[in-house]
């Protein structure tokens, strides 16, 4: 079993806490071979495999805000979007010790981008919208598009289903 670090987005981190959210999509660098090829190039995840854990870097802040005593971390995902709550930490800068959430990878794939289904949509954690592919469809645009990655341009992505591990973080509640 590997640990490997994955970025999620603070919505994404509330709706993995809410229990809500068991797979990601995420663009595959390197497309498979196209059907036909005598000897296609083997395909390995980046992210791991069934087995490895994922540990989720989010958005958070070690900062004293205006003097007021807080915890050694806090994270946004547990305060409103609108909240002027800290100086928010890029995740790609978060240390493990920091990590609040482990996955635990259930089924590494690949697909092209909308050849998801209602109930993938509801899997990312839009379930609870009328139409929730629709809105998983802006979600995407707007984490992806400004990268070349939007819904149009169908990318090839992995599909990585995951469950939520309880780690002793979990149990203590302490993040120091």
């Amino acid at each position: 079993m590997k640990e490997r670090p994955i970025i999620f987005s603070t919505d994404s981190v509330r709706t993995i806490l809410e229990g809500r959210k068991t797979q990601t999509r995420r663009v595959m660098k390197s497309p498979p071979e196209p059907i036909g090829i005598v000897a296609p190039k083997k395909i390995v995840c980046p992210f791991g495999t069934m087995g490895d854990r994922l540990w989720v870097r989010e958005k958070w802040s070690r900062d004293n805000f205006h003097g007021i005593a807080m915890p050694d971390v806090i994270y946004a995902a547990d305060f409103p979007d609108d909240a002027v709550v800290a100086a928010w930490q890029n995740p790609m800068f978060m240390p493990r010790k920091y990590s609040r959430l482990t996955l635990e990878i259930v089924n590494v794939g690949y697909q092209r981008l909308q050849s998801m289904w209602h109930h993938d949509a509801r899997d990312e954690g839009y379930g609870l919208h009328p139409d929730c592919l629709k809105w998983y469809r802006e979600a995407w645009d707007k984490l992806n598009a400004k990268r070349g990655y939007d819904w149009e341009s169908n990318p090839w992505v992995w599909v990585i289903k995951f469950k939520k591990v309880e780690t002793a973080l979990d149990k203590t509640g302490d993040n120091g």
